[in-house]
């Protein structure tokens, strides 16, 4: 299966360096997420080091920080890395930044206890080489929290509108993710899944009306297709295959 690293990250990068010099350390990106760090909290005993791929302004980073973890943070922003040395240094906490391509990851085999992948995946038209490294670097435990692509309203917005005419506040690349496929992916890279939860997010005040009806309407729907989210677990079983970016 071969990596796909034709993707434009030029489009990417752009998208986030004027959100990021605009917006700064804006707390919708990863706000509300508290039950995400007591997940990893239950897998992982603080102490334990963390690979954020994808930190941005690292709100993430910070609040694993204070849960006793060693954080490191990777990101494609220059600017999103500079402001998480910032408020690390302002905060006093122990971490490390580093901006490079999450796909090309600087570290050894197995040199973290975990790797979170929140909101990351859905940038990549083919993730399997970001899978493929945090594979390769992770000890034991691998978190993904991305878009459902089988909710229908997150599925057209990301997957149908988006490509022809991407909205204001999403990159150009964003597509909603199957849980089914990700657990696919890192079975052949030697994690089994270990857990799968569904959920849908409150919207913001100011999302339009048909957009909140939507949500409404889907929650009527059976789990999963109802839910806008998902969260899932991995756990290293298996060394990767050779053919995929090397044995872990």
């Amino acid at each position: 299966m071969a990596q796909d690293f034709s993707q434009d990250t030029s489009v990417t990068l752009a998208h986030y360096e004027k959100f990021f010099r605009e917006k700064g350390d804006h707390p919708f990106i990863s706000s509300g997420y508290d039950w995400i760090h007591r997940k990893i909290e239950k897998y992982v005993p603080p102490g334990g080091s963390i690979l954020d791929i994808g930190c941005g302004t690292g709100r993430h980073a910070r609040l694993l920080a204070r849960r006793g973890y060693f954080v490191c943070g990777v990101d494609i922003s220059p600017t999103a890395i500079a402001l998480c040395r910032e408020k690390f240094r302002v905060l006093g906490l122990c971490g490390e930044f580093i901006c490079t391509d999450a796909r090309k990851l600087p570290f050894a085999i197995g040199e973290f206890d975990a790797v979170l992948l929140s909101l990351i995946l859905h940038q990549f038209r083919d993730y399997r080489a970001l899978l493929a490294e945090s594979a390769r670097v992770s000890k034991r435990w691998i978190f993904v929290f991305e878009p459902n692509k089988w909710n229908p309203t997150t599925f057209l917005r990301l997957n149908c509108i988006n490509p022809i005419r991407f909205r204001k506040g999403m990159g150009k690349n964003e597509r909603a993710v199957s849980p089914r496929r990700v657990s696919k992916l890192m079975a052949c890279y030697g994690f089994t899944e270990r857990e799968r939860i569904f959920l849908t997010l409150e919207p913001a005040r100011k999302y339009r009306f048909l957009r909140f009806l939507a949500l409404r309407l889907e929650s009527l729907l059976p789990s999963p297709i109802g839910c806008t989210k998902f969260f899932q677990v991995f756990e290293a079983t298996s060394p990767i295959p050779p053919s995929f970016m090397g044995k872990r």
